[in-house]
C-alpha cells in the first residue's frame, strides 16, 4: 500500500550487518536511507533517548498505581501495559521529540568539540 512508500530512514549505530550489499540493494529498492549515529554515544542516538523515555514511563505508572493505592500488576497485566505504552499516540510524539532534538544535540556537540552533553 503506499502507507509503507518511503522515503525511509533506517537509524544504524553502524552495525556491518546493516551496510551488508544484499541490505544496501534492499534499502534502496524500498527507498530507504541509512543514517549513521556514533555507537557506544547515547547523546547523539534519539533511539536511546526514546529508549530512556520508554524505561521511565512504567515506573511514573507504577508510582501513580502506589499513590492511590490500587494493587500490584501481576506480570502479564504489567506487560500488557507495556506493551500498549508503544502504541498510543503520546509514544509516538515522544520519540518524535527524540528525534527532533538530536539537530540541537548535535550543534551542542559540535560546539563544545566533541564533549558529551552535560560533562564539559
Amino acid at each position: 500500500t503506499g502507507r509503507w512508500r518511503g522515503p525511509w530512514t533506517l537509524l544504524c549505530d553502524d552495525e556491518s550487518f546493516l551496510r551488508h550489499r544484499t541490505c544496501m540493494r534492499a534499502y534502496a529498492a524500498r527507498n530507504i536511507d541509512l543514517w549513521a549515529v556514533p555507537a557506544k554515544f547515547p547523546d547523539l542516538n534519539p533511539i536511546e533517548m526514546y529508549w530512556a523515555w520508554v524505561w521511565h514511563m512504567p515506573r511514573v505508572m507504577y508510582l501513580v498505581d502506589m499513590s492511590q493505592k490500587r494493587p500490584s500488576l501481576r506480570i502479564p497485566v504489567y506487560v500488557a501495559r507495556v506493551s500498549r505504552l508503544f502504541r498510543v499516540s503520546r509514544s509516538q510524539r515522544a520519540a518524535a521529540q527524540c528525534a527532533k532534538t538530536l539537530r540541537e544535540v548535535c550543534l551542542q556537540v559540535t560546539r563544545d568539540k566533541g564533549a558529551v552533553a552535560g560533562n564539559k
